[in-house]
């Protein structure tokens, strides 16, 4: 009994003790970091301490607190602290070492609990753009430098330390890459897209370096070309540089010449003779020289221009300049029958005209040539070569021109077109030779060798009409009075325009097509790596790959093309210009004749609907130029849009004007009728299409039930029914309905047209567009660049013509001459672009990737739509066969019936069917106009957004965002293509979601009103 007292004694002794004890227990929950109260220490993901994350300590006595160091391992911080189930993150008493104090608890003391959560910090990382010299692009990469997920020129987040990161510099085209993320081993040539991956453990900034490579592009001028024994020349030289501080030196070939002056430099001549010229430009210690063999000709007197160059300053001048009046200077020998004045005459006089074959080649030719043949002749093709001797007496005023009939051995008149006649096309092709007089193609001297467009014009002027499915070259009108001068200045001889357009779509590409087949035979006609440009200088000569042209494998019998034979096998395809060679254009009468067509596909068609739109009949047009052709089976040869078929005068430029341009259909009940934009008339004659939405429209008004009817075809490229807001259907809601803050009317017409308010009121449209306004006086004052868009700057020609015919800043070197490729390139950028996009748009490259940038999303936009026209209706489309629109039934052909949905259980009523196919029209419509985000940016995304807010659920509810956004699309990485933020300007939102939705472009909110 008394062991059991004492033991109960001492428990009773004891309770003080254990009321004063208490127990905590301390816990890691996540992360990698250390908890420790000074004795024990608890770890996660540290290094060298026990990885345990649960602490316990029981029967704390004498302590009211217990301290604890929260300590993150590095790369780490603290999530949240949690104690006794509560977070006391940033409540707590904590102080500068990241210690916590758990108290015991009052007045009793118990049990105690610590949590702590340590979460890893992800780095942000920026791109600092260059001053000058070019930009940098941010990507996320592995060690490899395999990049992932999307590029960005500003910041990338959320990158765990350690990640990689691609830096890559792009430099402009005159600076080079000096050091990416300080690492100036990493450089490159001028122009050379360098990158660099580097581990991020920090977060930070990361930048690039260029330095500016010394351009300089030297030219100069010379006062005259020709100029009598002791006459000085002014040669005055300029340079296109990147570079400050150009300076010049002048020499010339004359060795008793004399030289003053610094620029200009005076240049005197004693001595008659033919002389080069040579203009050193220096700039940082570098010499670029240009050297022009045969500018200056020193003979004793030019009789013509003695006079005409007072009486026809423009034509004297174009002759001094062009390569008529500065000809290559072969003064002996053979050449001196094209190349050289007297030499040329003689030819001309003695039959010595012809292709090499059949003429040149012959013994009795030859011995006719040679007995006439000049020791020596004057350089250049002066006025008198095609001129008659005489022509102040009223006769003929060009010279005749013979050729030797080798069988009668005996010359006879140079005939080749056949109309029994002198006329310009026997003068230019006695040296220029296409064909015969029996009408053969037989060419040049030139023809079996060098191809060169200036010379030999057999690989550039001739169609075969054997070949319908390619137009190899220009169909001349050589009966007519101007064959040649339809097209060329022939005083200045300059084929530079002539080149640009043989570049351009108006032209099949041909010239395009022709250049490429050349770089794919470069080790075949020129010891050159595949690929070369033919037109390049060869290194160590100052001629052109091309221009020594000698074709490697000499052996006869093995087949292989010359590379003028080549050429006249490549032309313009289907796949390069389809609206000339797809069908039989010039078949004016008989059964699927094209006469409708010939307005636009076909050069004559152009000119003479043009030159008089209001009496134009296509059953006039004549195309007995091409060969073989009547009116009712047309001919195996097709035209090109020539430049006569746009322009009245080529030699000065003078454009056809039909004036305003009305359509073949109707706009807003009334035939479409398009304002008067001077130049760009041209243009809106064949590139406002041949339908619109109304030409929908007008089927429901004619009864039709939409059961069995033909897609309407809205025809290609009608970039002006965009651009002046008059193709698109517009008809899925009435005019008068609210859009916003506007009526829907409002919202889909030009602010120069009419409509109704919400109210049915008449009222203007209410959209805008500063590219619609280039070109005309309503760009004055446009808010993009107020102090620029003044009277005298772009406010003329209409906006094709000021942007697809810009003519650059000659400030920046640019020639001031309208560009023909119809390509956005240098004069664009220079002459329109960087008046308003300065910062996107400062040279050709970065327009180019301007422009990509705001085509990726209409594209993808526009992919959206046929997603849902196919999972929603059964209807795929297929661009490159008629009608466009097809079941995806491969049995049920081309949609007629369009009463159709695969989410209604019953078919489309006829309302909602006109309204299908008005989808379908705008899919069509902006297929076919791939800048139709430039030509009409706002208009565009309106149709594509009600084109989807109809077709994802047949109902106008505002959903086409929302359908867009649970899509799903993807881009060609693999990205999400519709995602939306918080707002606009969100990281997490995307280019194709802004597309399709409207917000605020000052704060980014989204708008109430879904719709763009």
């Amino acid at each position: 009994m008394l062991r059991k007292v004492g033991i109960v004694s001492a428990l009773l002794l004891a309770l003080p003790a254990f009321a004063n004890a208490w127990t905590v227990t301390a816990k890691i929950g996540s992360g990698k970091g250390t908890v420790s109260d000074g004795v024990k220490t608890i770890a996660l993901g540290q290094t060298g301490v026990p990885s345990i994350g649960y602490y316990k300590q029981d029967n704390v006595t004498g302590l009211t607190s217990q301290v604890f160091t929260v300590d993150p391992d590095a790369g780490y911080s603290i999530s949240s602290v949690i104690m006794n189930g509560a977070d006391v993150t940033g409540t707590v008493a904590q102080d500068a070492n990241g210690t916590y104090t758990v108290n015991a608890g009052s007045p009793i003391r118990n049990s105690q609990s610590l949590v702590v959560y340590f979460k890893q910090n992800l780095l942000t990382v920026t791109a600092t753009q260059p001053l000058a010299g070019g930009r940098i692009v941010l990507q996320r990469c592995n060690a490899s430098g395999v990049v992932f997920g999307s590029s960005s020129m500003y910041s990338l987040a959320n990158l765990k330390p350690g990640a990689y990161v691609k830096v890559v510099a792009l430099p402009n085209a005159d600076y080079a890459v000096a050091s990416v993320a300080g690492d100036t081993t990493v450089t490159g040539a001028a122009g050379d897209v360098v990158s660099k991956v580097v581990q991020v453990n920090a977060a930070g900034s990361l930048t690039a370096t260029f330095g500016q490579v010394p351009v300089v592009k030297p030219n100069f001028s010379v006062s005259t070309n020709i100029a009598s024994p002791g006459d000085s020349v002014t040669v005055t030289a300029s340079s296109v540089s990147n570079m400050t501080g150009v300076t010049y030196a002048a020499t010339t070939t004359a060795a008793d010449a004399t030289v003053t002056g610094t620029n200009p430099f005076t240049v005197k001549f004693p001595t008659s003779g033919t002389y080069a010229v040579t203009v050193t430009a220096t700039v940082g210690g570098q010499s670029f020289p240009i050297t022009k063999t045969g500018i200056i000709t020193v003979q004793p007197n030019n009789a013509c221009t003695t006079c005409h160059s007072n009486r026809n300053a423009v034509i004297t001048t174009a002759w001094q300049t062009g390569a008529h009046g500065n000809a290559s200077g072969h003064t002996t020998g053979t050449c001196q029958r094209c190349h050289a004045t007297e030499g040329a005459i003689a030819g001309f006089a003695a039959g010595y005209t012809g292709g090499y074959a059949d003429v040149l080649n012959n013994a009795d030719a030859k011995l006719a040539w040679g007995s006439v043949q000049p020791l020596a002749s004057s350089n250049g093709i002066s006025c008198t070569v095609c001129h008659a001797q005489d022509p102040h007496n009223g006769g003929n005023n060009l010279r005749a021109v013979n050729t030797y009939d080798t069988a009668a051995k005996a010359a006879v008149t140079w005939d080749p077109n056949g109309n029994g006649k002198l006329d310009q096309y026997d003068v230019c092709t006695g040296c220029h030779t296409l064909t015969n007089n029996a009408g053969t193609v037989v060419g040049n001297y030139h023809d079996g060798s060098s191809p060169s467009v200036e010379r030999t014009i057999t690989d550039s002027h001739y169609d075969n009409p054997a070949t319908t499915s390619v137009v190899e070259g220009y169909n001349l009108r050589k009966t007519g009075d101007t064959p040649c001068a339809d097209c060329h200045n022939l005083h200045k001889a300059d084929v530079a325009i002539q080149e640009e357009w043989a570049e351009s779509g108006h032209a099949g590409k041909i010239l395009a097509n022709k250049t490429a087949a050349l770089e794919s035979n470069s080790i075949l006609y020129y010891g050159a790596a595949a690929g070369t440009d033919p037109y390049s200088l060869r290194p160590g000569s100052t001629r052109t790959y091309i221009e020594d042209y000698k074709r490697t494998i000499v052996d006869a019998t093995n087949g292989t093309l010359s590379a003028n034979a080549l050429l006249k096998t490549v032309g313009a395809t289907e796949t390069t210009g389809a609206a000339w060679v797809h069908y039989n254009w010039d078949q004016t009468q008989g059964t699927n004749n094209r006469a409708t067509c010939e307005k636009c596909h076909t050069a004559t068609g152009a000119a003479n609907y043009m030159s008089a739109p209001a009496t134009y009949n296509a059953a006039n047009n004549n195309f007995s130029h091409l060969p073989g052709w009547t009116a009712t089976t047309g001919s195996g040869s097709n035209e090109l849009l020539y430049c006569w078929g746009c322009h009245s005068d080529s030699a000065t430029g003078a454009l056809r004007n039909p004036g305003a341009v009305k359509a073949d259909y109707n706009y807003k009940g009334a035939v479409a009728t398009y304002p008067d934009v001077q130049a760009s008339n041209t243009c809106l004659s064949c590139h406002i299409g041949q339908a619109s939405g109304d030409s929908i429209t007008a089927l429901t008004a004619a009864g039709n039930t939409f059961t069995n009817v033909s897609f309407v075809n809205s025809h290609y490229m009608a970039a002006g029914s965009l651009m002046y807001v008059k193709g698109g259907y517009t008809n899925f809601v009435p005019a008068n309905t609210a859009a916003g803050t506007v009526s829907y009317g409002q919202s889909l017409t030009s602010d120069a047209d009419m409509t109704v308010d919400v109210t049915g009121a008449a009222v203007a449209g209410a959209l805008t567009s500063t590219h619609r306004k280039l070109g005309t006086a309503a760009i004055h004052g446009d808010s993009h660049n107020p102090s620029f868009f003044v009277a005298g700057n772009l406010d003329s020609d209409g906006p094709c013509v000021t942007c697809h015919y810009a003519k650059g800043d000659v400030t920046k070197g640019d020639n001031g001459v309208a560009d023909h490729t119809l390509e956005f390139g240098t004069k664009t950028v220079n002459g329109v672009c960087v008046k308003c996009h300065s910062s996107e748009a400062f040279d050709a490259p970065s327009l180019e990737t301007f422009v990509e940038e705001q085509s990726e999303p209409f594209q993808a936009t526009l992919t959206l739509a046929l997603n849902l026209l196919s999972t929603k209706y059964n209807i795929t489309y297929n661009q490159s066969a008629y009608p466009y629109f097809y079941d995806q039934s491969a049995s049920a052909g081309a949609v007629k019936n369009w009463t159709r949905s695969n989410f209604l259980a019953t078919p489309l009523s006829a309302a909602d069917a006109e309204k299908l196919m008005g989808a379908c029209f705008n899919i069509n419509l902006l297929k076919r106009d791939p800048a139709a985000y430039a030509h009409a940016r706002t208009y565009a995304r309106r149709l594509l957004f009600d084109t989807i807010d109809f077709l994802d659920d047949g109902v106008m509810n505002q959903s086409a965002a929302a359908t867009a956004a649970a899509s799903g699309q993807k881009d060609a990485l693999g990205n999400d293509v519709f995602v939306k933020g918080a707002t606009a300007t969100d990281t997490l939102t995307t280019e194709g979601y802004k597309y399709l939705a409207g917000y605020n472009r000052t704060s980014g909110a989204w708008n109430a009103w879904v719709r763009p």
